[in-house]
């Protein structure tokens, strides 16, 4: 076994006792002395090659943009508070509960952003850690000089769970036969669709499913059912006044259902669940700092 060169463990307990932690040079200084000390090489951090951000001072309360091909960012009449929830928290979820901390202005004031990555974004699963998603966050700590971390806060959560005792399920939920890896020609696979009122998820987990419902109810959904698995499912109804509801398809205009059950009659009637209210864990982003931006 290699042995400890004499005055290693010393030289790095009083570098660590000087400076708390031991930076890159003294890491790099000290890898020199001890043969074998290895250490974290700096990922590059992931940024916009160039990007704007002008206030809105339109008065329109629609809000448009998005994440698009060709590596760009684009957001019309968007708040910050809806900017700081496209770059830290999942977009299924309705950012008023999940991000804490802030002034009123990030809720009042709205800006246009318009933001180009050097090459089309990288293939990545969707998520806060998603390099587009990174891309973001290093461009709101430049300009409004964001500084957040999170907090696990006790909190009013739903948990989905089978409506009957005998986990009897509904009609319309049935064990998948879909290979996600290998669809049959000329479907989608194993995909989850959102429409007016309306979703429908083949080769679907229930967590999976469980996690298109918050925006819907504006509360975290937990999968309590204990289901493992790939499910096909279809769930209609009429959604409630000030529910989030998808936009219309493309062509077709206005197609919300008028006359259905609420979400969560169909949850029960259709798929045999149930959402309950319970008080759980929330994973919540709070906002340390935060300034508004100098013009472009």
């Amino acid at each position: 076994m290699p042995t400890e060169p004499r005055g290693a463990r010393t030289l790095v307990g009083r570098a660590g006792a000087h400076s708390g932690a031991c930076s890159r040079a003294c890491m790099i200084l000290l890898a020199g002395l001890i043969p074998g000390l290895a250490f974290a090489q700096e990922q590059p951090r992931l940024t916009f090659e160039a990007a704007t951000i002008k206030p809105n001072n339109s008065g329109e309360t629609r809000v448009s943009g998005g994440f698009r091909l060709g590596g760009r960012y684009t957001v019309t009449n968007y708040t910050l508070r809806s900017l700081i929830a496209a770059a830290y928290v999942r977009p299924q979820v309705n950012p008023d509960f999940l991000i804490a901390g802030g002034p009123k202005w990030i809720d009042t004031d709205r800006f246009d952003v318009d933001a180009k990555a050097a090459d089309e974004f990288p293939v990545a699963e969707e998520g806060p850690t998603a390099p587009r998603r990174l891309m973001l966050q290093a461009l709101l700590e430049d300009r409004f000089k964001l500084q957040v971390h999170h907090e696990t806060r006790l909190g009013p959560v739903f948990a989905l769970l089978f409506a009957r005792n005998d986990r009897a399920p509904g009609p319309n939920f049935r064990r998948s036969s879909i290979d996600c890896a290998a669809p049959p020609p000329g479907t989608r696979g194993c995909t989850a669709r959102i429409g007016q009122g309306r979703i429908a998820a083949a080769g679907t987990t229930i967590a999976q499913f469980a996690s298109l419902l918050p925006r819907f109810v504006d509360r975290v959904v937990i999968d309590s059912t204990g289901l493992m698995g790939r499910y096909d499912l279809e769930l209609k109804w009429t959604p409630a006044p000030g529910e989030w509801t998808a936009p219309p398809s493309p062509g077709r205009g206005e197609n919300q259902p008028t006359d259905g059950p609420s979400l969560f009659t169909a949850l029960q009637e259709q798929l045999g669940l149930k959402l309950q209210s319970q008080t759980g864990p929330i994973d919540t982003l709070v906002i340390d700092r935060v300034e508004k931006p100098d013009a472009n």
